[in-house]
């Protein structure tokens, strides 16, 4: 692959054993891969520090600027205390959704950017007129998407890839029992999700260098993540409740980067005022032209992926 979307792209998938390839049928066998560390990280806030000025040399290499896409949730939050610590040079991007379908989102990103001095690009986009363009339809089926209301996020390639280092937060990864029931001791697995694999295959099929999640930018963040104590106390079943990670990492955020004080807030993603009929209708429209169920994915266990990094 001639563009870099992970430190030199350690992360490989394809179907089949295959590195890049995509999928051309139904039983086509989705898989991802991880590079190996070179240091045993200290602490989630190093990793993620050095994986922003990783990110910025990676930027500069391709005369690019970081632009690290912030909807108002905490994970990009995080994303940019570590790019404000690392001392680089970067620009945030937020989308709207006209009319205000996301303002409660916006007013987080306001208030955020205000409090820190960032510099924000908005773009405004008419997520209707946009959903409904055949030209994104056809992007969709090329970029192997199952959700057309995600590709939201490639509203604004065309205005950003020229000059831009896209960084994402991807929300992909899910730690979670392997065992629901509570009572019972179990194992914790790590799942990508292939459908949410879009953004990347859509910077490859754009060829832009981008980082599509910065959780998965280096072996040295991933495996920083895991051995987080939030994470151990997860996956040694200490917090009783948790059946995945998914309420989790704010409270490793805040513990990265206790100075930024992150607020646990409401998400909503502006979808809700998108008529279900025409996102129903354009996925079903979607599926038929795309070939994996919605459960396709690579899994590994806990110890198994630290044990691959390491």
């Amino acid at each position: 692959m001639n563009i870099e979307l992970s430190k030199n792209n350690h992360m490989v998938w394809g179907y089949n054993e295959v590195p890049w390839s995509e999928r051309k049928k139904l039983s086509d066998k989705f898989f991802i891969k991880y590079g190996q560390v070179n240091s045993i990280p200290r602490n989630f806030r190093e990793a993620c520090i050095t994986a922003a000025n990783e990110i910025a040399e990676c930027a500069k290499k391709n005369n690019k600027r970081p632009l690290i896409y912030y909807s108002g949730g905490t994970d990009s939050e995080s994303i940019i205390a570590a790019f404000i610590e690392s001392k680089i040079n970067f620009s945030i991007a937020h989308i709207k959704y006209l009319p205000n379908f996301n303002q409660h989102e916006y007013s987080y990103v306001k208030k955020f950017i205000k409090k820190y001095d960032l510099d924000l690009l908005e773009f405004n986009v008419n997520p209707i007129e946009f959903l409904s363009d055949e030209k994104l339809f056809s992007y969709a089926i090329r970029d192997n998407a199952r959700l057309i209301e995600t590709h939201l996020l490639t509203s604004i390639t065309d205005k950003i890839k020229n000059n831009f280092f896209p960084v994402l937060d991807h929300p992909g990864t899910m730690l979670y029992r392997k065992t629901p029931n509570l009572k019972e001791p179990s194992e914790w697995m790590w799942k990508d999700f292939e459908h949410l694999m879009f953004y990347y295959n859509h910077c490859r099929n754009e060829n832009m260098n981008a980082c599509p999640s910065f959780y998965h930018w280096s072996p040295e963040i991933i495996l920083a993540f895991l051995l987080d104590p939030v994470t151990i106390d997860l996956v040694t079943n200490k917090i009783y409740g948790k059946i995945t990670n998914r309420t989790s990492t704010l409270s490793m955020y805040k513990n990265a980067f206790q100075e930024y004080q992150f607020e646990e807030r409401p998400k909503y993603s502006g979808f809700e005022y998108i008529p279900k009929t025409l996102i129903n209708d354009l996925n079903k429209k979607l599926n038929s032209k795309t070939f994996y169920d919605r459960h396709s994915g690579q899994a590994y266990e806990y110890n198994e992926l630290i044990r691959m990094l390491t």
